[in-house]
């Protein structure tokens, strides 16, 4: 599992493109009854992590890379939201290629990333 399933779909993880490799792993599981193209265990790439999350999936970092800000949460500067209960809108017309649609507080402004409907990434009032 040294490359990313999802950037190099023909493969079996085993070859790639540079800037393609594993950070991480996450598994899909066999649904009975349903057409799958694969199940088990997926590489995941650095690019490929937030949008897997985003999906409710779990991603587990591979060995050397436990400490990379996409699995301990840290950011390069937080920006905090002073909003109780924030009422968020959808500002962008498609998601982005990474897998985010861009929102905005309707009481404050800030904007944010949004992964799926639960995982949100305040960016600040840019």
């Amino acid at each position: 599992m040294q490359y990313c399933l999802l950037c190099n779909p023909d493969g079996n993880g085993t070859s790639g493109e540079d800037g393609t490799e594993a950070i991480g792993k996450y598994y899909v599981e066999d649904i009975p009854g349903e057409t799958q193209h694969t199940t088990g265990w997926h590489g995941i790439c650095e690019d490929c992590v937030p949008f897997i999350q985003g999906q409710g999936l779990e991603v587990i970092p591979l060995d050397g890379y436990e400490d990379h800000p996409l699995f301990t949460g840290n950011k390069d500067e937080d920006v905090e939201h002073e909003c109780d209960d924030p009422s968020w809108s959808k500002t962008s017309l498609v998601t982005e290629d990474d897998g985010f649609d861009w929102i905005e507080c309707e009481d404050c402004g800030i904007k944010a990333k949004r992964w799926g409907v639960n995982r949100i990434e305040v960016v600040g009032h840019e």
